[in-house]
This record gives C-alpha cells, sequence and structure tokens, in this order.
C-alpha cells in the first residue's frame, strides 16, 4: 500500500559509505576506453577521463539513484524530497495511454509529489537499468550523467532514456529529464546534437542578447507569430503576459511590445550560464537555460547590486519553423524570491 503524509519530513538518504577512487569503477581505464561494471540490477559506463569528486564516485551516484527509485516505487513521500536540490528542473514525457504527456516543474517538490502519486496510482513501478557517467562540471562539483529506466505499469512498459546531473557534496538531484523510447547506447562524452537543436540553441542566445541590448526589432524577428507565454519574475514579481501558465492563449503583438517596454525600461540583464536540450511535450526538443547572472533595476532597489545567480530554470519551446513560442523564467510567484 502507497503511504503519503500530509507532511514531508526530509531525511538525508546514505547511498554508499564508500568515497573516492577505492570505489570499483570510479575512473576509466589507463587506455581511455570506458570502464562497464554492475552495481546491484544496473549496468554502469564510466566515461574515459572521469575523476570523481568527493561525494560524487560511480558506485555513490549509482547507489543514490537507485535508491531514489526504489522510494519512488514504495510511495515514500517523507523521503523523496531528500533527493532534490533547491534549484530543480523536472520534465518527464511520453508514454502510453493513460500514462502519457508530458510534465515540467521549475524549483520546489509539492508538485513533483503530486505528480508521483499520479503515476502510483496507475501503479508505475521503475528500475535503473543502465546508468552512464560522463562529465563534471564547476570545478568537480556536480557530475552529468546518462540513463536507461525500465517503467511498469497499467498502461506503459517502455524503457525511458534520460539524463541529468548531480550536486556531489549532497547528492540531490539537480536535473532530470526523462522521455521515452528505445534503450540508449552508452552516453556520448563529447555531447553531440543534431544540426536542429544547434539551430534552437542558437535561437536562444539571439534571443537574450536581443533582449539585453533592448533590440525589439531582432527580439520580434525570433517570437513566433503566436507566442504563448511568457514568463518571469520583475523584482520580486511574478509576471506573464499571457495569464496563468496552463491556460495560454496567443498573445498580441500589441501586448509583447508593452511587456518588452517595461524590462528595457528596467535595465534587465541576463547572462547564460549553461544550455541544454529537454524532452517537449509535442515531441523534438526544447530548450533549457541556466543563467549565471540576472541584473536590473529592481534587483537593485531590492539591495542586489551586483544583481543575483539565475534564473535557474528556463525553459523555452518553439514552433514548427524554429522561433519560440512561449518562454519560462518562472512558473509562479513561488520562484521569485531572489537570494
Amino acid at each position: 500500500m502507497l503511504r503519503f503524509f500530509p507532511f514531508a519530513v526530509l531525511l538525508i538518504a546514505c547511498a554508499c559509505s564508500q568515497v573516492g577512487s577505492d570505489v570499483p569503477g570510479s575512473t576509466a581505464g589507463a587506455s581511455g576506453a570506458p570502464t562497464t561494471f554492475r552495481v546491484g540490477v544496473t549496468t554502469v559506463t564510466v566515461t574515459a577521463g572521469f575523476t570523481p569528486g568527493a561525494g560524487c564516485s560511480a558506485t555513490q551516484v549509482t547507489s543514490q539513484l537507485q535508491d531514489f527509485l526504489s522510494a519512488f516505487n514504495a510511495g515514500d513521500e517523507t523521503v523523496l524530497p531528500s533527493f532534490f536540490g533547491r534549484s530543480l528542473t523536472f520534465s518527464e514525457g511520453g508514454g502510453t495511454g493513460s500514462q502519457g504527456g508530458f510534465f515540467l516543474l521549475t524549483g520546489g517538490t509539492p508538485q513533483l509529489l503530486g505528480y508521483f502519486a499520479s503515476l502510483h496510482a496507475k501503479h508505475e513501478s521503475r528500475r535503473l537499468v543502465n546508468l552512464q557517467l560522463t562529465s563534471y562540471q564547476s570545478q568537480g562539483d556536480r557530475i552529468d550523467f546518462g540513463y536507461d529506466i525500465q517503467r511498469t505499469g497499467d498502461a506503459i512498459n517502455d524503457l525511458a532514456p534520460g539524463k541529468g546531473s548531480m550536486t556531489c557534496a549532497t547528492r540531490t538531484i539537480d536535473v532530470w529529464n526523462m522521455g521515452s523510447g528505445p534503450a540508449t547506447a552508452a552516453a556520448d562524452p563529447y555531447g553531440w546534437i543534431d544540426a536542429a537543436a544547434a539551430r534552437r540553441i542558437a535561437t536562444v542566445v539571439m534571443l537574450i542578447d536581443a533582449y539585453n541590448a533592448s533590440d525589439m526589432a531582432s527580439l520580434q524577428a525570433l517570437l513566433s507569430p503566436e507566442v504563448a507565454a511568457w514568463a518571469d519574475c520583475a523584482g520580486d514579481k511574478f509576471v506573464t503576459i499571457s495569464g496563468e501558465l496552463g491556460r495560454i492563449r496567443p498573445m498580441t503583438k500589441a501586448e509583447t511590445i508593452s511587456y518588452f517596454e517595461a524590462r528595457f525600461t528596467d535595465h534587465d540583464r541576463l547572462e547564460i550560464g549553461q544550455v541544454t536540450t529537454l524532452p517537449c511535450s509535442g515531441g523534438g526538443d526544447c530548450v533549457g537555460i541556466r543563467f549565471a547572472r540576472r541584473s536590473n533595476d529592481s534587483l537593485r532597489a531590492l539591495g542586489f547590486s551586483n544583481g543575483i545567480v539565475g534564473p535557474q530554470t528556463n525553459k523555452t519551446v518553439f514552433d514548427e519553423n524554429g522561433l519560440v513560442r512561449a518562454f519560462a523564467n518562472a512558473s509562479g510567484p513561488q520562484d521569485c524570491h531572489p537570494v
């Protein structure tokens, strides 16, 4: 029987007591070839040049993800929040029948627990089949990984590929992006993307450049004729020009111009830190952005003279012509508390 409680008590899950290079498979072989070994039911592939940071040995990362899926399968709502960081981007797509569709969360866990509960109601169970440990970021503080998860339930039976990242010090998940399809091959250490994804990323970079330059004409040229949503924070206020997300309607050109003129007046600037591709509900990929810094007059008035780190949760959606149809730096007021 699934157990859900009216409140969440965060318990820190211990993945494994071993750390560092004494863990089998924590470093790729001297020949430069990937190293493959097993941790329980999971086949783990470590790419060449993999050198673990403290808390992120191959076995520790594998065990932590296995523990997360065990908590998911048990429906243990008291433990599940402890597996995720504060700046979480979580998206899942795919499935068939009543379990098809797409879920996106940017920050916070209450909605995520509700999403998990909806899957538990359909008796979904998950098993980590393959894990690929690929690279480190931020001086080894965070690890990137790819995976294949076997999903079974009332209306689903597939092997879902995905990718994510984890903070080493806390072993909490920062990014979780899962789709549906055949098993993936061992993760590519070079991170190749196709031409369509490259064009979408280039469009996002041009969009932010135009936004920072207060270049209305260039900005408008990159937007779809029917922009469905643009949601963001202005200082500590949540602003959107499409009503509530989930109840979107196409914006008029006058609405977009009025909105951007107000942001230009606030001298809003966004500095891109990292980009990635994310699964879209209609198929294909969207683009996710983590911003290294944001500054504007509203933040300076709140005491943030040098701006803030973030937003960390952007998702950009495109139309069939590669123009931006939706842009979300925030999903609601809960994301607009600058720190």
